[in-house]
């Protein structure tokens, strides 16, 4: 216990048969930690004929970027997710990493669509409201009102506004960094504004949660275009 670790749940979404899917994590979770440059060999839990958990050990060193992850856990099987914690040290590190996992998973089966890896790290906040996903779904609605619902034109508006409130409210950086026009910027900023019937800077922090929401877990959490 005296080490790092990297909690992680893995899964298999395909119908397996047999020892097959606990085989495929088994494989996938000793090639990230080769990946990685660990010499110790993962601790692998299964919980069902396709569902593991994993304790990967890592050195002293416990700073792993998306990107390394991606690429240690990268096997060409589409079939396979995983949800990973942040690392942490010693038997408190070692609970708290699993149970970061698997508040991850808990987002990754929500979410509608989902992705192959997905990390507390990135979705660490929307992850602790998904333990009442109705309840989530309502706030965002009232949040985010017309704002939240599924159609080209809303995700336009929320991805614009999502890096407007990352920018710190600059309509140069964001027109920059989406590689648009600046008042193309002005214009969906405030047609964002109307379609919340509220202006921006009242909630800035329910905004930003609400739109890293939409963007985590998709239809989930958005409006119906007929509602």
């Amino acid at each position: 216990m005296r080490q790092h670790h990297l909690g992680v749940i893995a899964w298999v979404t395909d119908e397996t048969h047999g020892s097959e899917g606990l085989t495929q994590l088994d494989r996938l979770a000793s090639a990230a930690a080769r990946a990685l440059g660990n010499k110790g060999r993962p601790l692998f839990v299964p919980r069902d004929e396709a569902l593991a958990w994993i304790w990967l050990p890592l050195r002293a060193e416990a700073t792993i970027r998306l990107e390394l992850l991606a690429d240690a856990f990268e096997n060409g099987d589409a079939s396979s997710r995983i949800a990973v914690g942040e690392p942490a040290y010693g038997l408190d590190g070692f609970r708290q990493t699993h149970q970061q996992a698997a508040r991850t998973q808990d987002l990754a089966l929500a979410a509608r669509p989902g992705t192959r890896l997905t990390t507390f790290a990135e979705v660490g906040t929307v992850a602790l409201i998904c333990a009442d996903v109705p309840a989530a779904r309502r706030w965002v609605w009232a949040t985010l009102g017309d704002l939240a619902i599924d159609d080209e034109p809303h995700v336009r508006l929320r991805e614009t506004l999502q890096v407007f409130l990352s920018t710190g409210s600059s309509y140069t950086a964001t027109a920059d960094r989406m590689v648009l026009h600046k008042n193309s910027v002005l214009y969906r900023i405030r047609k964002a504004e109307e379609s919340m019937a509220a202006p921006i800077e009242d909630r800035r922090a329910d905004l930003e949660l609400a739109l890293r929401a939409c963007h985590y877990l998709g239809r989930t959490v958005l409006r119906p275009p007929y509602e």
